[in-house]
């Protein structure tokens, strides 16, 4: 990786529009390298700096957490995936007009604890909105973000932890797109009714202008000096060979722009 970048920054990797099992394999390559740091040290690899991959994935995914492990909610449109993951939480919907943030970290590292990861999410996501002038907040008994007072939801989160380190994250509703595609579906538990987004709540906005901002607030929130914007080559890169160019062209990442 570039000498720019320290394991004291956060790497953010976007992937723009990207289909989701690119940003899905990326996510899983980085949360093996930390694995691999933390088992085998510096002999094995330099130390992964925490790393926020973000996208608008290029087509409609419900992805189905722990909660729905054994079933698929009725009511799916066909023309969209539907993939089992290893998140917490139930249904919820990712792609066109939601940006999808999956930040992957030691958290133990940080100084975090599993509750504290999650609220530091959900906080990164109401400093987003405060910028686009969006009054947001949480609600105790349902995870995620909301907003007109705990009315509609406007951000889902949801997290896996193995050995503290913490992948997946949270999908932000930014364009009127998603709409649709939470109607007649309880994503999270949720009737559709009551779901919402930016679009929604102050006019149109600029995903990338989002993407910018929430690097910052989760920058700011795990206390760290600098936002690095990087690519998933240089990635690689810091890996040297060791971990992570094979994989990524065993997996066919390698080739992809």
């Amino acid at each position: 990786m570039s000498p720019r970048v320290r394991p004291d920054h956060l790497l953010h990797l976007p992937l723009a529009h990207a289909p989701f099992a690119r940003a899905t394999t990326l996510q899983s390559i980085i949360s093996t390298s930390l694995q691999t740091y933390k088992t085998k040290g510096r002999s094995a690899l330099p130390r992964p700096p925490p790393t926020l991959i973000t996208s608008e994935f290029s087509h409609p995914v419900y992805t189905l957490g722990r909660r729905d492990a054994f079933s698929s909610p009725p009511n799916l449109p066909s023309n969209a995936t539907v993939v089992h993951t290893q998140r917490g939480g139930q249904t919820t919907y990712h792609g066109p007009g939601q940006l999808t943030a999956y930040l992957v970290a030691d958290i133990k590292n940080l100084g975090f604890t599993p509750r504290c990861w999650i609220h530091m999410l959900e906080q990164s996501v109401i400093d987003t909105l405060d910028a686009f002038k969006i009054p947001a907040g949480r609600l105790k008994e349902f995870p995620g973000v909301w907003v007109a007072g705990g009315k509609r939801k406007i951000c889902a989160v949801g997290v896996h932890m193995r050995r503290n380190v913490a992948s997946y994250g949270v999908g932000l509703n930014v364009g009127d797109q998603t709409m649709r595609w939470f109607q007649g579906v309880e994503a999270c538990g949720l009737p559709g009714e009551m779901t919402t987004c930016m679009e929604r709540e102050i006019g149109p906005v600029d995903i990338d202008d989002v993407r910018e901002m929430l690097a910052d607030c989760v920058r700011a929130r795990l206390k760290l000096p600098e936002v690095i914007e990087g690519t998933w080559r240089e990635y690689a890169m810091l890996l040297g060979g060791k971990l992570g160019v094979k994989e990524f062209v065993d997996q066919g990442l390698w080739e992809m722009e």
